[in-house]
């Protein structure tokens, strides 16, 4: 990949305090040093970071994005109860990182989680003693007053202990619905599983169900894919690679280029940003900082011939572009038709997709609950100089009436080449 200088800019956003005094949280000066609240240093200072969360059972401090990969220690220790300052701060610090952090506040029309929490009835759940009663708070509020498809319940607290619960709301539910809809579908007609590339009369169909790479290879690995005879099958950079190989090659019958994402739940932002480029000659994407209002647009291009050179050779050329959306497309797999809708390049087929802007900020309680939410940062569109975020999802140009029709494939080749 390689960033256009056209283009791409930043805007600062403004200076940022967090006023610590407002949720009560103090910072102690004891024998020359000054302290502060782990669950506060992890909540301002380790958002979005790649190290994930600082989790502590009282007797270990935990890095880690949950409690999965470790629970069988961070549960190894007694339950009980939370004292009454953890108590008061972990309510208020609970508060502070929402507050800052939940990038769909004004959508979910919440003017302050602590507002919220009393509205509900929530507050006295969060504060009284029953650590239990206070982790299903948590996972109502996610489920009941946040649902939406970056926001998920991880487990309860080492103070309660494991607990077998798995908390969806509507909207999650929907989309799992979705997906089931289309994947029982997509067996009927691929039993063995769908390929990645596959042609059907003049018409080339991409499928994946993640943005996904293999994170063993560096960035000039794949200009050497013939030596990595052990890579990932499910690498989104080597597909596209083999795909366009194929699609470009002398005599080739192929006029149609269909991106399968019916399927598609999200993934990594510089694999959606290849494919984007791929389709489009190159990718635009814009971000938000609900936060600061700092905005963002970054212009990219790929090297999918790899010649080492960024020109119109990595294109598609003048074959006709494609994208199938469903309402489980979500995250990368609704912004990449956002970007394609906007585009005016790309014929888009089945239904609205479903939304996903903001990126995920995994959590905890300062008592060790452990979840996720929809972080400050969200994905946009820039049209006419302005941003406009990607959550309602791209209208399809063409309805697909039912999930069957998606795969059909001999039938949907039919039809893509009956559109002028």
């Amino acid at each position: 990949m390689q960033k256009v200088n056209t283009g791409s800019f930043y805007r600062y956003g403004d200076a940022l305090k967090f006023d610590l005094a407002a949720y009560n949280i103090d910072l102690i000066r004891q024998d020359g040093l000054y302290l502060i609240p782990m669950a506060t240093l992890s909540d301002i200072f380790m958002p979005n970071t790649m190290f994930g969360n600082l989790y502590f059972n009282g007797k270990y401090v935990f890095l880690s994005g949950n409690t999965e990969g470790c629970a069988d220690v961070y549960y190894d220790v007694p339950t009980g109860e939370r004292s009454e300052a953890l108590t008061e701060y972990g309510y208020n610090e609970l508060c502070l990182m929402l507050d800052y952090f939940y990038g769909l506040k004004d959508v979910h029309n919440i003017e302050s989680f602590g507002q919220l929490f009393h509205n509900v009835g929530f507050d006295q759940l969060l504060k009284g003693p029953e650590v239990k009663q206070a982790d299903a708070a948590i996972y109502r509020m996610i489920t009941d007053f946040l649902d939406d498809g970056h926001s998920a319940w991880h487990a309860f607290s080492y103070l309660t202990g494991p607990v077998d619960y798995k908390a969806m709301g509507l909207s999650r539910g929907r989309l799992g619905d979705h997906l089931s809809r289309q994947t029982d579908a997509r067996a009927k007609f691929y039993p063995d599983g769908v390929p990645g590339y596959e042609e059907i009369g003049n018409t080339a169909y991409i499928t994946f169900d993640q943005f996904i790479s293999d994170i063993t290879l560096e960035p000039e690995d794949y200009y050497h894919l013939d030596e990595h005879k052990d890579i990932d099958e499910n690498d989104v950079f080597a597909l596209l690679i083999k795909a366009h190989e194929q699609i470009t090659r002398e005599n080739s019958p192929v006029e149609n280029v269909v991106l399968d994402l019916s399927c598609n739940g999200g993934g990594a932002d510089d694999v959606a940003a290849y494919v984007t480029a791929w389709f489009l000659g190159e990718c635009c994407i814009s971000n938000v900082d609900q936060m600061t209002g700092a905005m963002s647009t970054g212009v990219y291009k790929a090297d999918v011939n790899l010649d080492r050179v960024f020109d119109e050779k990595d294109n598609l050329g003048d074959r006709r572009l494609f994208c199938l959306e469903s309402p489980f497309s979500f995250s990368n797999g609704n912004y990449v038709p956002c970007a394609f809708k906007e585009s005016g390049k790309v014929t888009l087929l089945g239904r609205t997709s479903g939304g996903g802007s903001c990126n995920v900020l995994v959590a905890n309680s300062p008592w060790g609950t452990s979840f996720q939410i929809s972080a400050n940062t969200r994905v946009s569109f820039l049209k006419n100089g302005s941003f406009y975020d990607v959550d309602r999802g791209a209208e399809p140009d063409a309805v697909i009436s039912t999930p069957e029709k998606y795969y059909d494939r001999a039938a949907l080749t039919d039809f893509i080449n009956s559109i002028y």
